[in-house]
C-alpha cells in the first residue's frame, strides 16, 4: 500500500481540492484508493454531501480526529487491500503535530503558490521531514493559465541549484481556474468526472484533466505503482 500525504501548514493553497481530484485520478485508473482527511469537516466532506444529495456515489474519504487515529485507519485499508491512501493534512496545525500526521507517508506532497515566499514559509514543516529521509515534492498551484507554469526558478531563488530544483518540483503544475473550481465543488465532481457534463466549461476541464493526470503519472513513477 503506497501512502501520499498532501501537506501544507497554510490555508487556502488547495490542498483538499488536490487530494480530491487525485483520490478520482486513482480512481479512474482502477486503482482501489482512499483518502483520511485531517479536516473532516472541511472541502471533501462537502463534496461528499454533495454528491450523497445528487445519488452520486461517495468518494473514499475517511475522517481523522487527530494523529493517534492515522495507524488504526491505515491498518484498516491495508487489511481491505487498498493500494492508494491519500492523507490530507489541515492547516493551522503544530510542526510537530504536523510530522507525526505525515510520517506514514512515502511521499509528501505540498501544494504552494508559484512565489519564493510561500515555498519559504514550509521551511518548518520540511526540515523534519527532510531529516527522517522523507521525498519531498512541491507542486505548484494557482498558477497563470496558459503561462510557463514549471519554472524552477522559484526554488533557485531559495539558494537550490537547478539540479535540486529539479528534483524537488512535480514537473507540472496546477493553473488557477478559480470559475472551474467553483463549478466542480457545486456539483461535487473531480476533473476526471466532469467530462460530458453540460454545466462545466469542457474547455477548462481539458486542461484541467490534463494536468492532474500528469501529476498521477509523476507519483505513480515515483512510487513504482
Amino acid at each position: 500500500m503506497k501512502i501520499i500525504a498532501i501537506a501544507n501548514l497554510k490555508k487556502g493553497v488547495g490542498k483538499s481540492r488536490t487530494t480530491w481530484d487525485l483520490l478520482v485520478a486513482f480512481a479512474d485508473a482502477g486503482l482501489n484508493c482512499a483518502a483520511i482527511d485531517f479536516g473532516s469537516k472541511g472541502l471533501m466532506s462537502k463534496l461528499n454531501e454533495i454528491r450523497t444529495n445528487s445519488d452520486l456515489p461517495p468518494m473514499p474519504v475517511l475522517g481523522a480526529a487527530k494523529p493517534q487515529d492515522l495507524q488504526r485507519l491505515l491498518d484498516e485499508q491495508q487489511a481491505n487491500g487498498t493500494e492508494i491512501v491519500l492523507l490530507n493534512t489541515p492547516p493551522g496545525c503544530s510542526v510537530e503535530e504536523h510530522s507525526r500526521m505525515v510520517m506514514a507517508a512515502e511521499m509528501v506532497l505540498i501544494p504552494s503558490l508559484p512565489t519564493p515566499a510561500d515555498i519559504a514559509s514550509t521551511a518548518a514543516m520540511v526540515r523534519p521531514l527532510a531529516k527522517a529521509g522523507k521525498a519531498i515534492r512541491f507542486l505548484l498551484v494557482q498558477t497563470p493559465a496558459g503561462g510557463s507554469n514549471y519554472d524552477k526558478a522559484f526554488l533557485q531563488k531559495l539558494g537550490m541549484s537547478q539540479a535540486e530544483a529539479e528534483k524537488l518540483l512535480v514537473p507540472t503544475s496546477i493553473a488557477s481556474r478559480p470559475k472551474l473550481m467553483r463549478e466542480l465543488n457545486e456539483l461535487g465532481l473531480g476533473v476526471l468526472e466532469a467530462y460530458g457534463n453540460a454545466s462545466v466549461d469542457q474547455e477548462m476541464v481539458g486542461k484541467a484533466s490534463q494536468e492532474i493526470r500528469m501529476v498521477r503519472q509523476f507519483l505513480r513513477d515515483e512510487l513504482d505503482f
